[in-house]
This record gives structure tokens, sequence and C-alpha cells, in this order.
């Protein structure tokens, strides 16, 4: 938590800045409660009731929020009380880039959730100049499973499922949209309290690339989490530069408190390959070995970052060699029903055969 509760520019302090949605989707809702996207404070308080993780954000004095017509052009206007006839409000703060929602899912259909309730899947839409990334991480989050990697319940299903979505959020085709289960959100309604690791160190979002190093990151994780979950993130950081994910920056690692007060290394999500699109940064998201480019990284980089850490290093170079062959092995199981195809498999296939370390994945593939 931070130290000191400043303001400035309506900027909030770096912790609570983690908790709100970032660029487009930051904009969209600041569009649609009406008021400025630079003013953090505001976009705190209107959508304070549905944030990460356990934390909730209320107004010191117990009185209304203030409200904030917004005239959508054709005469009529919304109202933050989602009315009837008004246009679904959005009052949940995933915190991220991409264009996502926070829905329930019932009776096998997804909704925004109403007054008092919590959303319990994020849902990810069809749109924008990256085709086909709801069927990339689907099929990126059932090889982790299959390789042995904690990931939450997944699935891709028909746009149709979807209930009334607030404007510019409507898919842009009939492609399947991606469907995750929150790991922050339980079945009884209880939710666990999480930190992604830009909150851990104190970064604003827009520093999630920056000074933080991959062993640094393992560092935290030994020290607050344990050796268990260490070689879990091992396991994991071998994953995704096998699969080309070079967007594993410091919000797509985090820490969850299932218990209320340990914290242990959450359950894998943003599991993308994303050397499938041009125009992308191709280096890692974060340094490893001193270096972002993967063609860099070999076992001993891994097997010195476990010995630094103060784990073994012998046991790291198990974990690298046993879960590049797993993941050899488990992509036979899931290949033949994974919804991506020959184009995209190939370009996989291309990125892994520059990469020294992946030689125990590729050879047999």
């Amino acid at each position: 938590m931070p130290q000191d509760f400043r303001q400035g520019g309506g900027r909030l302090p770096e912790w609570f800045s983690n908790l709100l949605p970032e660029e487009g989707m930051r904009q969209r809702i600041a569009d649609q409660h009406g008021f400025s996207a630079r003013n953090e404070y505001r976009l705190l308080l209107a959508l304070g009731g549905d944030l990460p993780g356990a934390v909730r954000v209320i107004p010191q004095v117990a009185k209304p929020l203030p409200q904030y017509p917004v005239d959508f052009g054709d005469g009529a206007e919304s109202s933050p009380d989602g009315s009837p006839g008004s246009e679904p409000l959005i009052k949940f703060s995933i915190a991220g880039v991409q264009l996502k929602l926070s829905m329930v899912m019932s009776g096998g259909s997804l909704t925004l959730a109403g007054h008092g309730e919590l959303g319990d899947r994020i849902v990810k839409l069809p749109r924008g100049p990256y085709a086909g990334v709801p069927e990339n991480e689907f099929t990126m989050m059932r090889w982790a499973q299959a390789t042995g990697i904690t990931a939450p319940a997944a699935e891709l299903c028909p746009a149709a499922q979807l209930g009334p979505l607030p404007a510019g959020f409507e898919p842009i085709s009939d492609a399947p949209i991606y469907v995750v289960r929150r790991f922050d959100r339980q079945a009884d309604g209880s939710v666990v309290h999480m930190e992604d690791m830009n909150q851990v160190v104190n970064h604003w979002p827009e520093r999630k690339y920056e000074k933080i190093s991959f062993e640094q990151v393992g560092l935290l994780i030994h020290k607050l989490c344990g050796p268990e979950d260490f070689e879990e993130y091992l396991r994991r950081l071998v994953f995704c530069i096998a699969i080309g994910n070079e967007d594993a920056h410091l919000k797509n690692w985090t820490l969850w408190y299932p218990d209320r007060i340990n914290p242990r290394l959450s359950p894998a999500y943003d599991l993308v390959s994303t050397v499938q699109y041009e125009g992308l940064d191709r280096a890692m998201a974060l340094k490893l070995g001193g270096s972002k480019d993967p063609r860099k990284v070999s076992r001993d980089t891994l097997e010195h970052m476990a010995t630094r850490v103060g784990h073994s290093g012998e046991r790291a170079g198990q974990i690298v060699e046993e879960t590049l062959v797993r993941m050899r092995t488990s992509w036979a199981e899931i290949e033949g029903d994974s919804p991506v195809g020959p184009e995209f498999i190939k370009r996989l296939r291309d990125y892994q055969k520059a990469v020294p370390l992946l030689a125990p994945l590729v050879s047999g593939l």
C-alpha cells in the first residue's frame, strides 16, 4: 500500500493508479461517465465498488456520488444509475490496456454485473488490428494447463451469448469471444485480494516495462511466496519465452492472498503468443540475463537466476528441461482441436527454432 496519499493533476498514488484501466479502455469509460480520463480520482470513485482483488473505494462522507449525464449524440442522455432504457454503464475496473469486460455467466448467458453484484468472468472481444487474439489466448492457456502450469478455466464462446453491451464494446465480427474465470472472485461471492508486481514495486502503470528485471521479479516471488512458487514462476517464465509472449510485463505477474494473509503467485493469465503480430517490439518485456533478446537466454541464465535468489541452480535446470519436454508432449494432446491455423503454428515454430533455449521443445515437433 502507498505510504502517502498525495494529489496532483488528478493523478492517484502509484498503487491505486494501477487498479485502473489504461489508454483506450480508460478513455471509453471516462467518456461514458462524462469526465476527463486524466482525472483518476473521479475514475476511482466511479469504479471503486468493483476493483481488482478485494479492494473497495467508497467516499469518506456518506453522500450520493455526483451524477454525470452523457450526451451520446442522438439527443438522449445516459445516466450512471443504469435506469431502464439507458446504455449499460461500466462500473467495474480491470487493469490494463486491452478492451475487456467483467461479466456474470448465468444460464449460458454473459451479462454485465448488476447493482451490488461482482463479475465472475473476464470477457475479451475479437476486435482491433490483431486478428484471432481470443483463439490465440485460449490455445496458449490450454497449452499452459496441459504443461502443468496453474491457470484458471477458460473457454471460447459465441458472441451470441453476450447480453447488452456499452457502446463501443460490441464485437466487430462474429468470431468467438474469450472468456476466463476470475481468480479474485470465489463461487460463494467472496473476493480474494491481489496486487500485481507493478503495485508491489510502486511503479506507475506506464512503467511496467522498466527498471525491474525478470531476476528481480523472481527474487520477490522467492522471498514473499517461497520456493514452491518460485519454481512455478520459473516454469511459467520458460513457457512465456517458448510461446513468444513478449508482453509478460510487471502487471502480468500478480501476488494473491487466498488465505487473506500469505502472498502466493497467482494463477497464470494473459498468455498470448505476441510473435504472431507484426508491428510489435520484438523483445521480451523485461530483461533477463541483462538482455531482452530471448535468443540470448540459456539454461545457464536461468540456473544463475535461481542461485542468486537462494534456490538450487541444479533444480532450476531440471525445471527448464522438464517444462520444455512437457510442452512438446502436451502440444500433441491439444493440437488436433486447437482453433489456431497452420499459419499461426508455422510462425510459432519459426520463432522457436531461432531460440537455442527451446531445443528440447522443437526437437521432435
